[in-house]
């Protein structure tokens, strides 16, 4: 029997909320939001999938990087640029390096940057991210390149995630942030036979299922419903 708290619940409208929030939360100074809207509209512009960071996770991403006081970053998909670019307001000396497999969206990541004045602070790497982490990983054994303090995960194949967040690890510093982006349609993940077919369901019950057995690592599941009706995040930090 449908309950007066369900009732109440069936009537809010979530990304009204968000809408909401977000306008009050995510006050940015003019330039950030200017950058942030012309970085949509050249994606739109050039045909880029509708799958940019909203605002609500973009700020996410950036108090990360300004709470854990980031001064390099990791991001595997980069699509059009948008969250780099949320990211690099988090401080001056935040240093991103960008993986896209695409070379048409690193392009227009490219001309993102370079319209929102960050280029110089954004590397932009273009192939497959299973092949570039390894070379990464030779670079900071070599001390050419800095550990990363944070990883963002979002790319299209969820199938891929929990391999990217396993070889990331060993790129991280000691208690760095990575967050993955799970199913972004409502699924009973809780129950192993649902939606088995659909490979980004069986992705996101692996990454959950891995991240929770791997002893470097303690995550949290974030649920969210507005902008985009349904989404999730795993964060996980590296243990000491």
């Amino acid at each position: 029997m449908e309950s007066a708290h369900d009732r109440r619940s069936a009537n809010y409208d979530n990304p009204a909320i968000d809408r909401y929030a977000v306008s009050h939360l995510n006050a940015q100074t003019f330039e950030l939001d200017k950058h942030l809207d012309e970085a949509l509209r050249n994606c739109q512009k050039n045909g880029l999938p509708h799958w940019a960071v909203i605002a609500s996770q973009g700020k996410f991403l950036m108090l990360q990087c300004r709470m854990l006081g980031v001064r390099h970053m990791l991001e595997i998909g980069t699509l059009g640029g948008h969250s780099a670019i949320w990211c690099t307001a988090a401080n001056p000396d935040i240093k991103i390096t960008t993986i896209e497999i695409q070379p048409k969206y690193a392009a227009v990541a490219r001309e993102n940057l370079r319209a929102a004045g960050v280029a110089e602070r954004v590397e932009v790497i273009v192939g497959n991210a299973q092949d570039i982490l390894p070379q990464l990983a030779s670079e900071i054994d070599s001390g050419r390149r800095e550990r990363f303090a944070l990883v963002s995960v979002d790319v299209e194949s969820f199938g891929e995630a929990w391999d990217l967040v396993d070889r990331s690890v060993g790129l991280c510093l000691n208690q760095a942030c990575i967050v993955t982006h799970c199913s972004v349609r409502p699924s009973n993940l809780a129950i192993p036979t649902a939606d088995e077919e659909n490979s980004r369901v069986r992705g996101s019950r692996e990454l959950i299922e891995k991240i929770g057995k791997d002893a470097r690592l303690d995550a949290v599941l974030l649920m969210t419903e507005g902008e985009e009706r349904y989404d999730m995040l795993v964060a996980a930090v590296r243990k000491m």
